[in-house]
Protein backbone atom coordinates (compact mmCIF):
# COMPACT_ATOMS: atom_id res chain seq x y z
CA UNK A 1 0.00 0.00 0.00
CA UNK A 2 1.12 3.16 -1.00
CA UNK A 3 1.80 5.99 2.04
CA UNK A 4 0.57 9.77 1.43
CA UNK A 5 2.25 13.17 2.49
CA UNK A 6 0.92 14.83 4.75
CA UNK A 7 2.00 18.08 6.94
CA UNK A 8 1.49 18.14 10.73
CA UNK A 9 2.44 21.47 12.22
CA UNK A 10 4.45 22.30 8.96
CA UNK A 11 6.29 19.17 8.88
CA UNK A 12 5.83 16.05 6.31
CA UNK A 13 4.59 13.31 7.54
CA UNK A 14 3.83 10.29 5.82
CA UNK A 15 0.72 7.47 6.29
CA UNK A 16 -1.67 5.24 4.92
CA UNK A 17 -4.17 6.65 2.99
CA UNK A 18 -7.23 4.90 5.11
CA UNK A 19 -5.79 6.26 8.10
CA UNK A 20 -8.45 8.60 9.97
CA UNK A 21 -7.51 11.67 12.56
CA UNK A 22 -8.30 9.91 15.25
CA UNK A 23 -6.11 7.48 14.45
CA UNK A 24 -3.13 9.46 13.75
CA UNK A 25 -3.63 11.11 17.25
CA UNK A 26 -3.24 7.89 18.83
CA UNK A 27 -0.49 6.67 16.72
CA UNK A 28 1.60 10.10 17.70
CA UNK A 29 0.51 9.91 21.54
CA UNK A 30 -1.38 12.94 22.22
CA UNK A 31 -3.99 12.88 24.95
CA UNK A 32 -7.19 13.65 23.13
CA UNK A 33 -8.18 16.01 26.36
CA UNK A 34 -5.67 18.19 25.91
CA UNK A 35 -5.40 19.19 21.90
CA UNK A 36 -7.19 20.91 19.38
CA UNK A 37 -6.71 19.76 15.90
CA UNK A 38 -7.21 22.09 12.77
CA UNK A 39 -7.53 20.14 9.53
CA UNK A 40 -7.09 21.90 6.35
CA UNK A 41 -7.15 25.53 8.08
CA UNK A 42 -10.94 24.68 10.08
CA UNK A 43 -11.26 23.64 13.63
CA UNK A 44 -12.53 20.15 13.21
CA UNK A 45 -15.01 19.02 16.29
CA UNK A 46 -13.75 15.99 18.08
CA UNK A 47 -16.86 13.47 16.66
CA UNK A 48 -15.50 13.91 13.25
CA UNK A 49 -12.19 13.03 14.01
CA UNK A 50 -13.07 9.03 13.54
CA UNK A 51 -14.78 9.47 10.43
CA UNK A 52 -12.38 11.83 8.66
CA UNK A 53 -9.96 10.08 6.18
CA UNK A 54 -6.54 11.65 5.76
CA UNK A 55 -5.80 12.24 2.05
CA UNK A 56 -2.55 13.31 -0.04
CA UNK A 57 -1.63 16.95 1.02
CA UNK A 58 -3.87 17.14 3.63
CA UNK A 59 -2.56 20.19 6.32
CA UNK A 60 -3.21 19.72 10.15
CA UNK A 61 -1.82 21.78 13.13
CA UNK A 62 -2.59 19.99 16.54
CA UNK A 63 -2.24 22.28 19.32
CA UNK A 64 -2.12 21.11 22.71
CA UNK A 65 -3.61 22.71 25.38
CA UNK A 66 -2.08 24.26 28.76
CA UNK A 67 -3.12 25.65 31.31
CA UNK A 68 -1.71 28.39 33.60
CA UNK A 69 -2.58 31.42 35.59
Amino acid sequence: MKSILIYINGKNYYCSPYMTISELIKYLNFDINLIVVEYNMEIISKNLWSVTNLREGDKLEILTLVGGG
